[in-house]
């Protein structure tokens, strides 16, 4: 079915997934409209017009990375996410 709104399919972990899953729960939200609550915020607090755009290889190095060992995965997503 076609429809007017582009879609994200995200996977989280299961802690993760939990927590934002808590907040629909509470403010009366699916899981879908928290989620893009949440995005909504995260972006608005960066303080910038334009997110920041990762390609498909930047992600699959990075966890070609942290599957080797050779980095901290948690502390590049943040860094990345908070600046």
């Amino acid at each position: 079915m076609p429809t007017k709104n582009p879609r994200i399919h995200v996977v989280l972990e299961r802690p993760l997934f939990e927590n934002v899953r808590g907040l629909a729960k509470k403010n009366g939200l699916s899981v879908s409209l928290e989620a893009r609550e949440l995005i909504r915020e995260a972006l608005r607090s960066t303080g910038k017009n334009t997110p920041r755009i990762y390609t498909g290889k930047h992600t699959k190095d990075l966890i070609g990375k942290f599957h080797s060992g050779k980095t901290d995965l948690d502390g590049i997503l943040a860094k990345q996410v908070h600046g």
